[in-house]
């Protein structure tokens, strides 16, 4: 049909300084790669790391092929891996459309209240995580893209002129490296890597105001993931994490003079990678799970590449995300301002105006929204309105779900927690008795209900933080993420001092070195930002 459509515009990266532009090529062509498996060449270049080689520094790769897992497994541009059976053709095409389920199931009820555990801080850096582990392939296919009628909708089409959700279709395929590794900063290509770095000192590159370089046209910022700037609390994430790469660099380049910027550079990398690594497991996992990870154990056989389950349907917690973003006085503690989310996608002055500190302190001081099917108005009546018809991000889920060809919630239910197999029955889904009600109206079977939709159905028993199949799908995910990755076992070996990350990387830590937070402002080094003081 003929509609109004909306598309994604990736921003342009900006061209390096003059001064720098034939290193640059220089170092480019060092890292060319022989085939579609990305290999850093520069490591034949010679002295490039004589100085720190003793100290156990390794260059990275940026595909990921460096964690040395069977038959490459987890590298840039490989699978998603399916853990449940897929849908069939015949499942697909009897569920109902996207934007009506939507409509009558998460359609955020005014005056709802706001979680009673976790702070904002849970679903912007759960959204950085996002960008570091999952980039899911847009299909180049004009047939695979998806259609959402929305003819009629009262929001989207109130005079029935014809009108449509749109967006590309996706590929079961992951654009950058399946492992919690950095990339998210550093990149998941040579290119990006190579944009952006300094040069000197084993920096990242930074602009004048402290936040990360310009990229062509201005407006959006150079960083490690494209969709680094959708928000401003996202990009500021990017920067506090660019500050703690550079601290690093000049800490090291005081403790060893004599080390060069490739030295400097992949030392504090590797550095930054392992807080990343300590952040995630140690902090943010068991606060959104509400329990510890079993403890570290290597398993050299196991998968390590993403679920799609967890990919397509489980990791997309929309409904903890909050309908304003706050800027607090990072000496004080007062509230400054708010800016409505809807009016914060792809825009940055509001960061530039407060600066890092003011906004991830908000993150810290404020509640995020219960986790449910319930999704604010910004999420799903105005995403990315400046491209034309906006999205609504719940019925994007649904879809994107069935796009993937993900199994349906009943079949994943029994995939992920066989003890308790297949639903039997509308009752079995432990659903409300509104969702219930909704549910039976708009799917002919407890069967077919989309995976996306029974994950966040689901009731969360009394003492848990989280319906019980959603945390069966991110445990198991998060548990391969760790004891699959060689590198997490690997990092004694390649310069990390395990101790110092102990002690110094935890996100508390960062903030009050590379921000102008006070101290006093923050819970105790015992207590997650994560968690709500």
């Amino acid at each position: 049909m003929s509609g109004r459509r909306v598309s994604a515009l990736p921003f342009a990266i900006s061209a390096l300084a003059a001064t720098v532009l034939l290193v640059v090529i220089v170092v480019a062509v060092l890292l060319s790669p022989d085939s579609d498996t990305t290999t850093n060449s520069l490591v034949n270049a010679p002295t490039s790391l004589e100085s720190c080689a003793a100290f156990g520094v390794v260059r990275r790769s940026c595909d990921g092929s460096d964690h040395e897992t069977q038959h490459w497994r987890g590298t840039a541009r490989s699978n998603f891996l399916y853990l449940a059976p897929r849908s069939t053709p015949e499942q697909l095409a009897a569920r109902p459309n996207a934007r009506v389920v939507s409509n009558a199931l998460c359609a955020q009820p005014p005056h709802v209240g706001k979680s009673v555990v976790w702070s904002s801080l849970i679903w912007s850096f759960g959204q950085f995580l996002d960008h570091a582990i999952t980039r899911v392939a847009q299909s180049q296919n004009a047939e695979d893209a998806v259609h959402i009628n929305v003819t009629g909708d009262s929001t989207f089409d109130p005079l029935s002129e014809g009108a449509e959700i749109a967006s590309g279709g996706v590929l079961p395929h992951n654009l950058i490296t399946h492992f919690v590794d950095g990339n998210v900063l550093y990149g998941s290509d040579v290119d990006t890597l190579v944009s952006l770095r300094a040069w000197e000192g084993g920096r990242l590159s930074m602009h004048e105001d402290a936040l990360p370089p310009q990229a062509e046209g201005g407006g959006a910022r150079r960083v490690g993931d494209v969709r680094g700037n959708e928000h401003p609390v996202l990009l500021a994430l990017h920067t506090l994490l660019v500050l703690e790469h550079n601290y690093q660099a000049g800490r090291l380049a005081t403790g060893h003079p004599t080390w060069n910027d490739e030295c400097l550079f992949n030392a504090a990398r590797t550095i930054v990678e392992s807080e990343v690594r300590h952040i995630v497991f140690s902090d943010f996992v068991p606060a959104l799970l509400g329990e510890q990870l079993p403890p570290p154990a290597f398993n050299g056989s196991c998968h390590v590449e993403i679920a799609a389950e967890f990919a397509g349907s489980a990791y997309r917690l929309h409904s903890l995300v909050s309908e304003a973003l706050p800027a607090y006085n990072t000496e004080s503690g007062e509230h400054i301002e708010s800016l409505a989310l809807k009016n914060a996608f792809d825009k940055n002055d509001f960061l530039e105006k407060h600066g890092v500190g003011a906004l991830l302190l908000g993150q810290v001081k404020t509640k995020s929204e219960k986790l449910d099917l319930h999704m604010v108005d910004s999420l799903r009546q105005h995403l990315f309105p400046g491209a034309g018809v906006p999205l609504d991000l719940a019925a994007i889920n649904i879809e994107r779900g069935r796009r993937l060809n993900l199994s349906d919630f009943s079949a994943l239910r029994k995939a992920y927690r066989p003890d308790v197999g297949h639903l039997d029955k509308w009752a079995d889904l432990g659903a409300s008795a509104s969702v219930e009600t909704e549910l039976r109206a708009h799917y002919s079977s407890y069967r077919n209900i989309d995976s996306w939709v029974g994950l966040h159905a689901e009731t969360v028993p009394d003492g848990e933080r989280l319906p019980p199949t959603l945390k069966a799908v991110l445990r198991e995910q998060f548990l391969r993420l760790r004891d699959c990755d060689p590198m997490y076992f690997k990092e004694p070996r390649t310069g990390v001092d395990r101790a110092y990350v102990n002690a110094h990387g935890s996100l508390r830590s960062i903030l009050l070195r590379n921000t102008d937070i006070a101290e006093s402002l923050l819970p105790g080094a015992d207590h997650s930002l994560f968690e709500q003081a």
